[in-house]
């Protein structure tokens, strides 16, 4: 329910960039939803901000639960990084990129490691330069809906 209702605050930007966003169907954990509801929008909205000028944005949302834990994956194929900047990334106002280059504060990624922490869990990404990312959103499974 909470990525739907993200992608349906989004609704305008997604279809400014023709972004086909594909969801598989995701547990229910217990979480603060406006606060989840937050760190799906932060995460898809880089997907889309670092989208590639000559590829239509695909963004895939899924998952794999094991041991109580739910792991949430965001893939996208975008312009992706380079990974020796990983540790940078989930810090505020870092930023891989010049603000006249994509527009942001770099806080985004910074508040969603705040939020996953609040909620004992962890995000990572992983990547590779102009083959896009994956974010990957680690939380304890209990009992709310995505």
């Amino acid at each position: 329910m909470v990525v739907q209702e993200t992608l349906q605050d989004m609704e305008v930007r997604i279809r400014e960039q023709s972004a086909d966003i594909q969801v598989e169907p995701l547990p229910v954990i217990e979480a603060d939803e406006g606060m989840i509801r937050q760190l799906f929008g932060n995460v898809i909205s880089n997907s889309l901000k670092y989208a590639r000028e000559d590829l239509k944005p695909v963004i895939r949302i899924s998952c794999a639960q094991q041991n109580g834990t739910i792991a949430i994956y965001i893939t996208d194929n975008g312009i992706g990084f380079d990974e020796k900047y990983l540790p940078k990334m989930f810090t505020l106002f870092q930023r891989l990129h010049s603000n006249d280059q994509y527009k942001g504060t770099g806080l985004g990624l910074a508040i969603c490691q705040k939020i996953v922490d609040l909620h004992n869990g962890s995000i990572t990404a992983s990547s590779k330069e102009n083959e896009g990312a994956t974010f990957t959103i680690s939380l304890p499974v209990k009992q709310t809906s995505l």
